[in-house]
């Protein structure tokens, strides 16, 4: 009997509990090409083998990438793009017609269209016109705890997921991270900038995977952080983020309290393996931020 004829005839005896089955099965597989195409990925690659840490665990934390990339949708990096009609430009592109001035330029076939004239009222016409385009990266502050309860090899290994996963956007390019870890003061940390493969190389390669220990105090540090923003500052970082729409993600257990009863900035944190903050999960999701928990086994609940 051929694997198709015992599938059917499996799928007939059987009923629901193969159509199950089967698709675990599949789940499986998409999982497994899933590693497969992570295994290769040139800039995870590249990161990992310049560190102690993940370079021992790159298994298991190629495993929790899968995962972690699964749920970055719900913090999606995003381009913003701008566009507008310039003088002279070698960048050109189809545009409907704001001025009588660019009628020269419409794409011809127009003129021979009944609807011409009512279009040509209303400018509703298309033109291929000069355009300067500018592409502005998101900016992204990433705080991880660095209390001793996140010593663990296993919360070690999904913070190196998440921020593996975050920092190949980062080495293309197509977002800017501003990375620090935190206890009670911003003082006790510097600001990292990631921006492009370089800096994203040399962030990793001293990247620290042994917290100190120490309470701490997130609220306090968003509040100070938000303060910095419209002040033109980031800390140690001669930066301006008063234009940027910054995203702000901390990434903790679920040991420590937030000491405060509100966020001044929209804040989306992750909790990792020990038990839902709940104190955390009311702060971001009163102020319009995202909380996710990673239990041990690797289920996510997402929250918005």
């Amino acid at each position: 009997m051929n694997l198709t004829k015992l599938l059917l005839k499996t799928k007939n005896d059987r009923g629901q509990e193969f159509e199950l089955c089967f698709k675990e099965v599949e789940e499986d597989l998409a999982r497994l090409i899933e590693l497969d195409d992570l295994a290769f990925d040139a800039e995870l690659e590249d990161l990992m083998t310049l560190n102690e840490f993940t370079k021992k665990w790159q298994g298991d934390i190629l495993n929790k990438i899968s995962i972690v990339s699964d749920f970055g949708e719900k913090f999606k990096i995003e381009k913003e793009i701008k566009e507008k009609v310039v003088a002279n430009s070698i960048l050109k592109k189809q545009k409907r017609i704001t001025d009588y001035d660019q009628l020269p330029n419409i794409e011809l076939f127009q003129r021979l269209l009944p609807t011409f004239q009512a279009k040509l009222a209303t400018k509703n016409l298309l033109a291929t016109l000069p355009i300067e385009r500018k592409e502005k990266s998101q900016k992204i502050i990433i705080l991880v705890d660095y209390s001793g309860s996140m010593s663990y090899t296993e919360k070690q290994q999904w913070v190196c997921a998440i921020l593996l996963e975050r920092l190949r956007f980062a080495m293309k390019e197509e977002c800017e991270i501003f990375f620090s870890f935190f206890l009670q003061r911003l003082d006790q940390f510097q600001f990292t900038h990631i921006y492009h493969r370089q800096t994203a190389i040399k962030f990793w390669s001293v990247f620290s995977t042994n917290p100190s220990g120490g309470d701490t105090f997130l609220g306090d540090l968003i509040e100070e952080i938000a303060g910095q923003i419209n002040g033109g500052t980031l800390h140690n970082l001669s930066v301006d983020l008063r234009q940027e729409n910054v995203e702000v993600l901390a990434i903790a257990d679920g040991q420590d309290t937030v000491k405060t009863d509100k966020f001044s900035y929209k804040t989306n944190a992750i909790s990792l393996v020990d038990s839902e903050n709940e104190e955390l999960k009311q702060l971001c999701l009163d102020n319009k931020g995202k909380y996710i928990f990673i239990a041990q086994d690797g289920e996510t609940k997402h929250y918005e």
